[in-house]
C-alpha cells in the first residue's frame, strides 16, 4: 500500500521570474544556497513587487511582465527540480545560460505544469524561499488539478482522503 502523502514542498519565486517559469520558458530559478530539494515541487508567487526585477526582466530577458495580483499569493502549479548548477561552474549546457546567474546555485526546472486555476493558500509571512503545503490548503491546491496531473501523483487517490 502506497504512503499517504500530507505534505508537498513549495517554492517560492518572486514575480516577474515566476511566470517566466511558468509562462515563458525560464528553466532555472537561482538561490544563494542549495537546500538538496530535488523532485516535484508546487510554485507559489511571492507578494513581493520590486519593480527592478520587471524592469530588469524586460530590458535584460526581453519579456515584458506587469506585477499580477491575481497570482501574488497563490500556488500556480508544478516543477520538477532535477539537477542543481553550482555556483562558478564553468560548463553550463546552453540551454540553461541565459536564466542562470554565474554566482548562485540554479535549480534546473522541467515538466511545468499549471493548475487549471491559481489557488490561493495561505502561507505565514517571513518565509522566503521554502515552505510545506499541508492541510486544507494542500487539498484546494490538488483538487486544481487536471486528470493527466492527478495521474503524476502516483498515490493521488490518497492524497484526498
Amino acid at each position: 500500500m502506497a504512503k499517504k502523502i500530507e505534505r508537498i514542498d513549495v517554492i517560492i519565486i518572486a514575480q516577474p521570474w515566476v511566470q517566466c517559469v511558468m509562462y515563458h520558458g525560464k528553466n532555472v530559478e537561482n538561490d544563494s544556497r542549495d537546500k538538496k530539494k530535488r523532485g516535484t515541487v508546487a510554485v507559489y508567487s511571492s507578494k513581493s513587487k520590486v519593480n527592478g526585477r520587471f524592469q530588469y526582466c524586460e530590458e535584460g530577458m526581453g519579456i515584458k511582465q506587469k506585477y499580477d495580483p491575481d497570482v501574488a499569493g497563490h500556488i500556480l502549479g508544478f516543477v520538477d527540480i532535477i539537477d542543481v548548477i553550482e555556483p562558478n561552474s564553468k560548463k553550463i549546457p546552453a540551454k540553461y545560460k541565459k536564466w542562470w546567474n554565474p554566482g548562485s546555485y540554479g535549480y534546473v526546472l522541467s515538466n511545468i505544469r499549471l493548475l487549471k486555476k491559481p489557488v490561493k493558500v495561505s502561507k505565514k509571512n517571513g518565509i522566503i524561499r521554502w515552505w510545506h503545503l499541508q492541510g486544507s490548503d494542500l487539498k484546494n491546491v490538488l483538487s486544481a488539478m487536471t486528470e493527466k496531473q492527478k495521474k503524476q501523483f502516483k498515490t493521488f487517490e490518497e492524497l484526498i482522503d
